[in-house]
């Protein structure tokens, strides 16, 4: 299981779970698949043993360790409703609530936009940025 998808089911952030990787074995417990990127932007990717010891550090047990293998990744969709003056922010209605959303730069974002959404620890984040105002 890559580390994006237990970051993403777990509810952690990378940065979390940077920390905790520190404790465990390269190539036992983890390992970084190789590609055309630099070194320390491959994707890491947990082993059956790695993962089952991480569960088992975050409390959780072999039936609930089966549960979230399974579990589908968090998907979202929200609209937006509003502007914050800091621009690395926006207000999205998602579910007939208002969160606020972590984005790059709210400047192509409008108000009545449907955005796709991430989890990013505990909060939202865009999972997709316009090109152009309003428009994808």
């Amino acid at each position: 299981m890559t580390e994006r998808e237990i970051c993403e089911k777990l509810g952690l952030s990378r940065e979390q779970l940077l920390e905790v990787r520190q404790m465990f074995t390269e190539n036992q417990h983890w390992s970084k698949v190789p590609s055309k990127r630099q070194k320390k932007y491959w994707d890491v990717v947990w082993t059956e043993e790695g993962l089952a010891k991480l569960l088992a550090q975050f409390g959780f047990d072999k039936k609930e360790a089966e549960v979230i293998k399974e579990e589908p990744l968090f998907k979202a969709e929200g609209k937006v409703v509003g502007k914050y003056g800091n621009k690395r922010l926006i207000m999205v209605e998602v579910s007939g609530k208002n969160h606020p959303v972590l984005v790059r730069d709210s400047d192509y974002f409008v108000i009545g936009m449907t955005l796709p959404l991430r989890r990013d620890g505990e909060r939202l984040v865009a999972a997709r940025h316009p090109r152009f105002p309003g428009r994808w």
